[in-house]
């Protein structure tokens, strides 16, 4: 994935007074065609798998940022619908000239539909210092640490494997699709311990009714002829003991789970 100034040059794009030349603008598309392709596919196939309500609403959404009415949208209303919804990291980004698949500083409805697709699925920008900010268009490198925190941190392949970024050394990064799995193999974890749990209390409480109904017996019939023997084995062991034992057990339960998980996860980095 090439990075923003090596594809533009000393280009600057972040000052809205600034109009990009034809040539610049094919330099662009050159470098990010590829991953904005699949973004646009993506996009594409939600609005067409999606029922009538979805595709009106969509019409109107676009028809909401074309203030002109004239079938396109401008930067201009591109940079005021998301200054309205309080997007600062689009406005003062390259996305707009990326979106544009007609090369002529306008939006279409299938562009505007992907930049909905860029918003709605969180992708994020890199917070490398290499790339200047560009928005992930294909696979990424997330820190799994920050991954539920209110500031996530990735980064694109090239900041990530040239180190360029000033994140806690500490922190463990994982590819987007890895750690898609990672999370939901951690989620058959939980799933799982919590069905292992549910049942050995069961099983333990039949087990524990089962062994007091033989005490019963054992005991009934054993208390004439020599009522200083024991009823049951089980008997000479304290009730706090077993409760060790159950502790104990699920314990084992768990760790042969995450065990067998955490080996599948290892198989997979």
């Amino acid at each position: 994935m090439g990075c923003l100034y090596k594809a533009i040059g000393s280009f600057t794009f972040f000052h809205s007074s600034n109009s990009i030349t034809q040539n610049n603008y094919h330099n662009l598309v050159d470098n990010f065609d590829q991953g904005l392709d699949e973004l646009r596919k993506l996009a594409e196939a939600y609005y067409l798998a999606g029922p009538d309500s979805v595709r009106n609403s969509a019409e109107e959404f676009f028809s909401e940022m074309d203030d002109d009415g004239d079938g396109y949208i401008s930067r201009n209303e591109f940079q005021e619908f998301m200054r309205q919804i309080g997007d600062t990291k689009m406005t003062s980004s390259p996305v707009f000239w990326q979106l544009s698949s007609r090369g002529d500083e306008k939006l279409d409805f299938m562009d505007i539909m992907t930049l909905y697709y860029v918003m709605k699925s969180g992708r994020p920008f890199c917070d490398g210092t290499h790339c200047g900010g560009d928005l992930m268009r294909g696979a990424y490198f997330a820190c799994r640490q920050c991954f539920y925190s209110s500031k996530s941190f990735c980064l694109c392949p090239e900041c990530f494997m040239n180190k360029k970024h000033t994140h806690d050394p500490s922190h463990q990064f994982l590819d987007n699709f890895t750690l898609l799995e990672v999370k939901r193999q951690e989620a058959v974890l939980r799933e799982a311990e919590a069905s292992n749990q549910q049942a050995s209390s069961v099983n333990i409480g039949i087990y524990e009714r089962q062994e007091n109904d033989n005490e019963q017996i054992a005991g009934s019939s054993s208390s004439a002829s020599n009522p200083a023997l024991p009823p049951s084995s089980l008997a000479l062991v304290p009730i706090a003991r077993r409760n060790k034992w159950k502790v104990a057990f699920r314990a084992f339960n768990s760790a042969v789970n995450y065990g067998f998980l955490a080996s599948e996860v290892c198989n997979i980095l």
